[in-house]
């Protein structure tokens, strides 16, 4: 089950508590993601929560899902991103279409320090080819005619 962790977010997704390893897989194969495995029992979880739904509600509409994952759905996630998580958690890191980390956030855990490091690295992931934005095909310009139609110049 995925559900919404905000009525007005459709970005930050929830895919834990049960065995949901599939949904998360499924995501994660669509398109590039920033990504946090939590536990409810955790203090610094506890403490960022907030901070993570705003996140959801103010990066807007940049290519990449906001997730959020409980540790006690891992045994179900079949991608590699997961792996991070076991060296403790809150384990939070930018995760390239298909599962494999693109980069691990090692700052801090308010809302502006994670959105500058989502936008910094949006770009970069998208640079490197890992994300769901595409290019402009074909290398001319489109100029207007003079009867207003397009045509491209080479």
């Amino acid at each position: 089950m995925v559900k919404h962790k905000n009525n007005t977010s459709k970005s930050v997704l929830d895919t834990g508590f049960t065995s949901d390893g599939k949904t998360f897989d499924k995501l994660i194969g669509e398109k590039p993601a920033f990504v946090k495995f939590y536990s409810p029992m955790c203090g610094h979880c506890q403490n960022m929560a907030n901070d993570w739904k705003k996140l959801g509600d103010d990066i807007g509409n940049i290519g990449i899902y906001i997730i959020e994952a409980h540790v006690d759905g891992l045994d179900k996630i079949t991608s590699k991103c997961k792996e991070g998580s076991n060296n403790g958690i809150p384990y939070i890191a930018m995760v390239q279409k298909g599962g494999t980390v693109f980069k691990e956030y090692r700052g801090n855990r308010s809302l502006v320090d994670m959105m500058k490091f989502v936008k910094e690295n949006v770009r970069a992931l998208i640079k490197r080819g890992g994300g769901n934005k595409t290019r402009k095909q074909g290398k001319g310009r489109i100029n207007k005619t003079r009867k207003g139609r397009k045509r491209m110049r080479r």
